[in-house]
């Protein structure tokens, strides 16, 4: 059964668009179908790329999966659970399989490895493993004694939906995908909690995700009313309630989206012209950026 690619917008897919369109065309248009084993060989090359993630952000993942986790268990159950035991756990499962299978060419994309780990090999690796594993401690001490942990606690699970997945709603006509990590409802007011690593000024566009989270919370919870929690663990603590406005988000939605979809229909199959050489050094499609790609049959948007 062949998949349709549909248009749909999320913060990551516009960061992209903006950070360079050669990578855009790589991530969005080419590497589509690369899940296939019939596919053209640089497509599956591209798609495995598309599956890779920076250190960094494959941490915070890491970061916000352990936390979900442990929130659950804690306040779903009479247990208590161990922290640092959750979080050992969630780190080894993800480093194995980083590790061992790499980026694989899967329909659903799961299946992530490390940008470095990929460029570095194994020697590069082991480095890489024991400064992220320091790094990953050290946040979860912090987080041990954060004054979000000790206000979220004691909160009965029935309040609570954690969100390991990302969802939808429709703004304008196009789909936008939104990854809040809690979804907390006391009465009739609600609080969507997004997780952050790093600090706040480091954190392209969170006003955005806290204000993509308040319309989804809307939607999906009937809320009369509705705050929004950004958490920021740099690797102290700092909680912000505020969001941009509902409209803006609304607006760079339909204008985007506008952009991206104009973009896509004008290059068709063919890769744009690379842009600046600083941006490879940390880019996934560095490995392929330099070939000439075969020719894509023109997008359905």
């Amino acid at each position: 059964m062949q998949i349709e690619r549909k248009f749909s917008f999320s913060l990551s897919r516009l960061s992209c668009f903006e950070f360079c369109r050669r990578a855009y065309f790589y991530r969005y248009i080419f590497s589509w179908g690369g899940w296939e084993e019939a596919a053209d060989p640089l497509v599956r090359k591209a798609y495995r790329l598309k599956n890779l993630s920076g250190s960094k952000a494959w941490l915070s993942e890491i970061f916000r999966r352990t936390v979900r986790r442990f929130i659950r268990e804690k306040t779903s159950s009479r247990t208590n659970p161990d922290l640092l035991l959750v979080g050992k756990s969630e780190f080894n499962r993800a480093w194995d399989e980083a590790v061992s299978k790499g980026p694989q060419c899967l329909p659903s994309g799961k299946t992530r490895s490390i940008s470095e780990l990929h460029y570095g090999g194994r020697e590069a690796g082991a480095v890489l493993r024991s400064a992220l594993a320091n790094e990953f401690r050290t946040l979860l001490a912090n987080f041990a004694e954060s004054g979000f942990l000790r206000e979220y606690g004691p909160i009965p699970y029935l309040q609570f939906r954690d969100l390991a997945a990302p969802e939808s709603v429709e703004i304008g006509g196009v789909a936008v995908y939104i990854s809040p990590d809690f979804l907390v409802l006391r009465g009739d007011e609600a609080e969507t909690v997004n997780i952050h690593l790093g600090g706040f000024r480091d954190i392209r566009n969170w006003d955005f995700a806290a204000a993509f989270s308040a319309i989804f919370a809307g939607i999906r919870s009937r809320a009369a009313r509705v705050s929004c929690r950004s958490v920021f663990f740099a690797p102290g603590e700092l909680s912000v309630w505020a969001s941009r406005p509902e409209h803006e988000a609304r607006y760079l939605v339909v204008e985007k989206s506008s952009e991206m979809i104009s973009f896509e229909r004008e290059c068709g199959g063919d890769a744009p012209p690379r842009e600046e050489q600083e941006k490879c050094a940390g880019c996934e499609f560095r490995g392929i950026c330099l070939q000439v790609p075969a020719a894509m049959p023109q997008p359905d948007t």
